[in-house]
């Protein structure tokens, strides 16, 4: 039996058409983004419940946020104003244990920067906080900050509070201390030293002073410090983020 083979002309017409079948089946395949898609807020208080923690002495309550674990020692970023006077600080972790301040741990920031770091012992494991980058952070993006509100005549045990609200700015100009990330989150005393995460539960921030108007009364509007800011000082304070 005998085969005929096509032409030259037939062939190149069979691998055209072949082609632009090809090329129409391909037309038709959805391309595939890998998109970030923002946590709840249920998530990131989650997040926030898992990494924040209570800095306190006798008189004085404050926050921090976990951001390192080496060995059984933990390192807490807080604000230096929170762990600035030479008492005895106690670190309250997410399970309600109570660690003392390692001896000397305390280390501020070089400059005029409102960080600090404090670090505790424990053999149990705690999560760390993931850091993210503050200098994406717009106007009108949701943010979370997360501590624990000193006591009150309501307020009477230490409970962590998660606020959500949104960036009112983020200026390319610092102001005292660090500070130039601003959010109306409704926060309260004792937060100071907090989380500041954002939509994908990423510490954004470091939660410290409220604004208040001429008669001292708070308006309405937060400060923070941007966490890209602690990467320009961290080696200096003893602190590796490679890996972060």
């Amino acid at each position: 039996m005998l085969t005929t083979l096509p032409n030259n002309h037939t062939f190149m017409s069979l691998r055209i058409s072949q082609w632009i079948g090809l090329i129409g089946i391909a037309a038709t395949i959805p391309l595939v983004q890998i998109v970030a898609v923002a946590k709840t807020s249920v998530e990131v208080a989650e997040i926030a419940k898992a990494v924040t923690v209570s800095i306190a002495s006798s008189n004085f309550q404050g926050s921090g946020v976990i951001i390192q674990h080496q060995g059984d020692v933990y390192t807490v970023l807080t604000t230096a104003y929170m762990v600035k006077k030479k008492v005895d600080y106690k670190i309250t972790t997410p399970d309600d244990r109570a660690y003392e301040v390692i001896a000397n741990s305390i280390q501020s920031a070089p400059g005029d920067v409102d960080f600090a770091i404090i670090k505790f012992k424990a053999t149990t494991d705690y999560r760390t906080a993931k850091l993210g980058n503050s200098n994406l952070i717009k106007a009108g993006m949701e943010l979370y900050v997360a501590g624990f509100p000193a006591k009150d005549r309501a307020i009477t045990l230490p409970v962590l509070a998660v606020v959500e609200g949104k960036v009112i700015a983020n200026s390319n100009k610092t102001f005292t201390r660090g500070y130039s990330l601003i959010y109306n989150n409704d926060t309260l005393p004792g937060m100071g030293g907090g989380a500041v995460l954002n939509s994908n539960g990423e510490l954004v921030a470091i939660h410290g002073i409220a604004d208040r108007d001429t008669d001292g009364k708070r308006n309405g509007f937060n400060l923070g410090i941007p966490i890209d800011l602690f990467g320009t000082v961290a080696n200096q304070m003893g602190v590796e983020l490679k890996g972060q």
